[in-house]
């Protein structure tokens, strides 16, 4: 299972029971009594957090600059600009998996 997906699931974990802690606290009379499940689902919820941090620093550890992302602002075409199109930064993993498809193709070609 891939990195993102499980903190996708983190999360949606994490999700789940905060709603299980808000409808057992809309329950609860202010008397000041604590209920075991909501200190279980705080306790579990920390240990979610905590997984999820280690999942976000793993993703980043190829990253040593950080994840690069791309303004929203900038997707959006208007009408009266003139289309730019700006190429992805190009990796050096990125350009020997094109040359080596270029090579490919090209004994596909030469076979054929």
């Amino acid at each position: 299972m891939g990195l993102t997906k499980l903190g996708q699931e983190t999360v949606q974990d994490i999700i789940s029971r905060l709603q299980e802690i808000f409808s057992t606290l809309k329950g609860i009379q202010p008397t000041g009594s604590r209920e075991d499940i909501t200190e279980n689902n705080l306790r579990t919820i920390r240990l979610l957090f905590k997984r999820l941090r280690i999942l976000y620093e793993k993703c980043n550890d190829g990253y040593p600059q950080g994840m690069e992302f791309t303004q929203v602002e900038s997707l959006i075409p208007y009408m009266d600009e003139p289309e730019v199109r700006q190429e992805p930064p190009q990796t050096e993993e990125y350009r020997k998996e094109l040359q080596e498809n270029l090579e490919l193709k090209e004994t596909i070609l030469l076979r054929n």
